[in-house]
């Protein structure tokens, strides 16, 4: 088997990006309507399998789960291997954006192994990795996927599918309770190395049996099998491993995840270390190319050309903005001045270590996602990413989310349950948008939009809006 460094593999895609946007590789304006294709997501649903919105046929896919290969299967059989949840890989056709034919399908388990730590409301510590649970994450337990982080225990033997932050830790999308065993398994960065041990988040790694063709550097990105004694896995196989798609050119590509790093020269950027460029003719939904920064988390649409996606879509999943000043904090539940019917949830670990200190009155940006779960108050909110900073005089204010009532006759708009007066704004846009009147003519409840303004002595003057779908 080839061995693979994650490092090299990064640099020789920003290489061929660079070359790409000065002239030297081939530029798409878009990601194609038909032919090969490859998705990366977690599964949504069967019909054969939903992956990122396409419906799947996979009548005569092979399906590969962690390496072992199983022949095509019924789609009442491919669930007794595959669940709603696993993040998989699916090489095949995409006829257009809602169905496709898949000729493999292959999914990795991240993380197997007992759970060592429990941190209400969302966190899991297994073998050293730090495991984010949201109410997005699917728990299955005897073989029922309702079950909550509640129902968890110490020292349960749990596989983790989902994708890998910023900051290494792991936001899950599957956690199944699994017998238990002796038997481990963790994929993650090397971040130090001691004779034969290696360290992989917090978890110690004896590598001490195994003869490899190349010895581990700090920052490879590996996988590690073996046997968990005591505290230290004692490593049976280990193998170089990357995120990025296993595919070089595609007709339609679609991946999600986290933005690893961004070039802030050129329009390129790292989602779960798959090199991804943007141009004038990508769209984006949910924020715009400046809110792309490491930590966030995107689903993108476009062409695979030699190991690059040409980006046609870039859609914000935690599609949430909220700005203003902070109202009240009560644990790690806080509220921002004139939304008092919204709670938002904040997670040191969740919001990739980047929430600074915050108290009342503090000026905040937030970036996050409607909880499935009810919250005291009527909508309740799960930070993704905060920023916070000392509110001086007159501040910028902002709500961004999907509408949930119009009406043209108060002119008014709710978003998160906040009714906005649209009468004092003067800056429309977005889909031939350019004042009040066609702003009510053209938008419908679903739709996306921004609204911007100021806060002065706690009273919120709006001054513009944008559709942003």
């Amino acid at each position: 088997m080839a061995i693979h460094r994650l490092g090299n593999s990064i640099l020789i895609a920003l290489l061929v990006i660079g070359m790409a946007a000065c002239g030297g590789g081939t530029q798409l304006a878009g990601g194609g309507i038909g032919g090969t294709g490859i998705s990366q997501g977690p599964i949504t649903g069967f019909g054969s399998i939903f992956v990122n919105g396409v419906e799947f046929n996979t009548n005569n896919a092979t399906i590969i789960k962690d390496g072992t290969t199983i022949d095509p299967l019924s789609t009442s059989d491919l669930k007794k291997y595959l669940k709603v949840g696993m993040v998989v890989t699916v090489n095949g056709d995409i006829a257009n954006s809602i169905s496709g034919t898949a000729t493999t399908v292959a999914y990795a388990k991240e993380l197997q192994g007992p759970i060592t730590a429990i941190t209400p409301p969302n966190a899991l510590t297994v073998l050293g990795q730090s495991v984010i649970v949201d109410n997005l994450t699917k728990i299955e337990i005897a073989g029922v996927a309702s079950a909550t982080i509640t129902d968890l225990k110490l020292q349960d033997t749990v596989e983790v599918s989902g994708f890998p932050t910023a900051n290494g830790t792991l936001r899950a999308t599957y956690i199944e309770v699994k017998s238990p065993s002796a038997d481990v398994e963790l994929k993650g960065i090397v971040s130090t190395i001691s004779g034969t041990v290696l360290t992989i988040g917090a978890q110690y790694v004896d590598i001490s049996a195994l003869t490899l063709a190349a010895a581990p550097v700090a920052g490879d990105y590996v996988e590690v099998k073996g046997i968990l004694s005591g505290t230290i896995v004692q490593g049976s196989s280990l193998e170089y491993k990357s995120h990025s798609l296993d595919t070089v050119s595609a007709d339609k590509a679609e991946l999600q995840g986290y933005v690893n790093s961004v070039n802030a020269t050129t329009p390129e950027f790292l989602v779960n270390g798959q090199a991804v460029q943007t141009n004038p003719q990508t769209n984006f939904n949910g924020g715009t190319a400046s809110d792309i920064k490491p930590g966030q988390w995107l689903e993108v649409e476009g062409a695979l050309v030699n190991s690059i996606v040409i980006a046609a879509k870039v859609t914000f999943e935690d599609n949430i903005s909220l700005e203003g000043n902070v109202a009240s904090v009560n644990g790690n539940i806080l509220t921002i001045d004139n939304y008092p019917n919204i709670s938002i949830e904040v997670n040191d670990t969740l919001t990739d270590g980047s929430t600074n200190p915050h108290g009342v009155g503090d000026h905040i940006i937030i970036r996050g996602r409607k909880l499935g779960t009810s919250c005291v108050t009527t909508t309740c909110l799960l930070a993704t990413e905060l920023e916070s900073m000392t509110a001086t005089g007159t501040m910028p204010v902002e709500l961004q989310g999907p509408v949930e009532a119009l009406d043209s006759a108060a002119q008014t708009v709710t978003v998160l349950g906040i009714p906005v007066n649209t009468t004092s704004i003067q800056s429309f846009d977005g889909n031939g948008i350019t004042d009040a009147i066609s702003f009510f003519n053209t938008v419908k409840v679903g739709d996306l939009i921004d609204i911007t303004g100021t806060q002065t002595a706690g009273a919120i003057t709006w001054q513009a809006m944008e559709l942003d779908n």
